[in-house]
């Protein structure tokens, strides 16, 4: 899917905002993430791979430094996802 959006054009500055505050959670967090990603990986640069975080103390963060978290989290999401595996 990332693939044939890049074939379509990159984002032009466009940085996703990152909201994991203890009032998203489910359903709703998931999709916030993985739209954040979406988001960070078709950006140009200054902006690809990063996103910053809504909190009191936002911070811009590299996708790259917590890609190994990421990973661990969508792997136990996909344990529980009602399609069959591989989904990545």
């Amino acid at each position: 899917m990332v693939d044939d959006l890049g074939k379509k054009g990159k984002l032009k500055n466009c940085l996703a905002i990152y909201d994991v505050s203890d009032k998203m959670a489910g359903a709703p967090l998931e999709v916030f993430v993985a739209v954040g990603l979406l988001i960070s990986e078709l950006s140009e640069e200054p902006w690809k791979g990063k996103l910053i975080t809504f909190s009191e103390k936002p911070r811009l963060i590299s996708v790259e430094e917590y890609k190994n978290l990421i990973e661990q989290h969508f792997s136990k999401l996909h344990g529980k996802a009602p399609w069959p595996a591989p989904l990545f």
